[in-house]
């Protein structure tokens, strides 16, 4: 645990987080007012009765407080495990079955929350027959506790849950410092870089990379909730514009959203030459996401060589794969009509992202780079077996940084056993680069082909007027018949028919298409911002939502000709 505590022995003073207040300014807490909390949140608790080896579930929101409580459960033997609180008040009624499937796996101790959730928290422990105290911590400091023996597993995180219900996952202290040096390593960071961040604290990438990491490193770190950025992302720009932040990472969705925003203009004196390191991951890469955001910025210094994609998983801790620092990503094409699991693929061009041969990025993969050092990565076929590159198969990863096993065997693509992970995501290997096309158990096969739901997302990125980062397809066999269907949070449907066309273009006849629209925030999201697939498909398939969410406003039956659609109302 020493890497991860270490900082804590001579905290600085002239550095910390900064929090967006929601008023356009931001409250300053210094590394060392962090250390002196984060003995308070020990000592309170050690005072819990909490045991050395135990798990203490934080539920609380981006603040202070959250840092603190991660690091003060280390101090005191236990194992934090981040709880999301409510992503929106919408979703509120239905936080506490939401935290009780958490709390039932991780089994805490003791479980620290904020006076806002505590009656949300308590309920959700009643539904998980957790008999755990449940504590706010005091405004005062506390005297700080000896020492006591660190515990074997220094985080208890959660998987994303887009395939299934979220499953917890022990990562050991040496999965977690071996991934947190592997970062700094990779981001050469110093401790002058500042990062900033927008990303949920209790996901991998928003906990892992953008605040253990820059807190290790001691450097500055400025962080917003996710819904401080939707509401102003030039905020979060303008960090990077005037200098203060170097660093970050988000999903391509987010470099679109916030392009589109700086694309209306930005102020004249952001300098975004500083910028080295835009961390991509998350999800599937979008070239055209990529474009957008970096054609918006390069008027004010952007370097399309600070774009470094990445692969990862909550099992592997965090990252996987990285592209190198100051190297342009590449991106492949292969031959779609013959890409079958199992087989080889063909790769019919590469190219750099922002060469004009990509155009607006239709059939084209981000690479993730290689792997990070002591971990390995094969494609593996249907029977296990390690294919030769370049072919199409399962990512299987070992390594330092991949947990040993899941709390328990719930249903999930994923599979993990004593360090091997077979991830349930499909991906080619190219070159000794890792190209990652999406999750297997969304994939259709259609005229022998692997088509993924990834696939028909950057096929609609394409379609002028989709709504941005705010819709999600799924796919499979509805009575026998190939389906795809495609939810948007979107206000008109007059982008509806051009989006069926080109599904139709990528697709062909065989596959039944249909589209159906809802109100912002209608598409059910994991807590890391994935759509929850499985959900969305009963809802449109099986018809088995209580509330639908979605009016449906196209329907193509397989083998239908352009122009006999079924069309709802306009």
């Amino acid at each position: 645990m020493a890497d991860l505590l270490r900082w804590l022995e001579s905290p600085r003073d002239d550095a910390g987080i900064q929090f967006a207040d929601g008023r356009g300014g931001w409250t300053g807490f210094s590394y060392a007012a962090l250390a002196r909390r984060a003995q308070t949140a020990a000592a309170a608790v050690v005072e819990a009765g909490a045991p050395v080896g135990s798990v203490a579930s934080i539920a609380l929101g981006t603040g202070p407080d959250f840092p603190a409580t991660f690091f003060g459960a280390l101090l005191a033997g236990l194992t934090p495990n981040p709880v999301a609180p409510p992503a929106s008040p919408r979703l509120a009624p239905i936080y506490p079955e939401y935290a009780a499937h958490i709390l039932r796996q991780a089994r805490p101790a003791v479980i620290v929350t904020e006076r806002e959730l505590e009656r949300r928290v308590a309920a959700a422990a009643r539904l998980a027959h957790v008999d755990a105290p449940l504590l706010v911590l005091p405004d005062e400091d506390a005297t700080p506790v000896p020492p006591r023996r660190a515990a074997d597993v220094a985080l208890l995180q959660f998987s994303s849950g887009s395939t299934g219900r979220p499953r917890g996952i022990p990562i050991t202290r040496a999965n977690l410092e071996h991934n947190v040096r592997a970062i700094r390593t990779w981001l050469e960071m110093t401790p002058t870089d500042g990062t900033a961040s927008w990303l949920p604290l209790h996901h991998d990438m928003g906990l892992i990379g953008c605040l253990l990491a820059p807190i290790v490193n001691r450097s500055p770190l400025w962080l917003m909730q996710p819904r401080q950025f939707i509401k102003d992302p030039l905020a979060w720009l303008a960090l990077f514009g005037s200098g203060e932040a170097a660093l970050t990472a988000a999903p391509s969705f987010g470099y679109a959203y916030a392009g589109l925003r700086a694309a209306t203009g930005l102020p004249e004196e952001m300098d975004f030459s500083a910028w080295r390191a835009a961390i991509v991951g998350a999800e599937r890469i979008e070239p055209a996401a990529l474009e957008l955001f970096c054609s918006a910025l390069a008027p004010h210094g952007f370097d399309r060589g600070a774009l470094l994609p990445a692969y990862g998983l909550a099992e592997a801790t965090l990252v996987v794969s990285r592209h190198p620092l100051r190297a342009l990503p590449r991106a492949i094409r292969p031959d779609w009509s013959t890409l079958t699991f199992g087989e080889p693929a063909t790769i019919e061009a590469v190219a750099p992202i922002g060469d004009p041969v990509i155009g607006d990025g239709a059939g084209w993969l981000v690479g993730c780079g290689a792997p990070i050092a002591g971990t390995s990565v094969d494609i593996v076929g249907p029977d296990g077996d390690p294919l030769p590159s370049p072919s199409l198969g399962e990512i299987v990863v070992t390594g330092p940084s991949v947990a040993v096993a899941y709390v328990t065997d719930s249903t999930s693509d994923s599979r993990l056993r004593l360090g091997t992970l077979a991830t349930g995501d499909a991906g080619i290997l190219h070159d000794g680069e890792l190209f990652v096309l999406g999750r297997m158990g969304d994939a259709l096969t259609v005229r022998g082909r692997s088509v993924f739901v990834e696939t028909i997302e950057s096929r609609l990125a394409t379609v002028p007027a989709v709504p941005v980062g705010r819709y999600a397809a799924v796919a499979g066999q509805d009575r026998g018949v190939a389906l795809v269907a495609v939810v948007a949070e979107a206000d008109t449907a007059d982008w509806v028919e051009d989006a069926a066309r080109a599904l139709r273009a990528e697709l062909g006849s065989t596959v039944a298409i249909r589209i159906a629209i809802g109100s912002r925030g209608a598409i059910e999201r994991t807590s890391s911002g994935k759509p929850r697939r499985r959900a969305i498909w009963r809802e449109l398939v099986s018809g088995t939502a209580p509330n639908p969410r979605f009016r449906p406003v196209l329907s193509w039956a397989a083998e239908e000709r352009l122009g006999a659609a079924a069309h709802g109302a306009r």
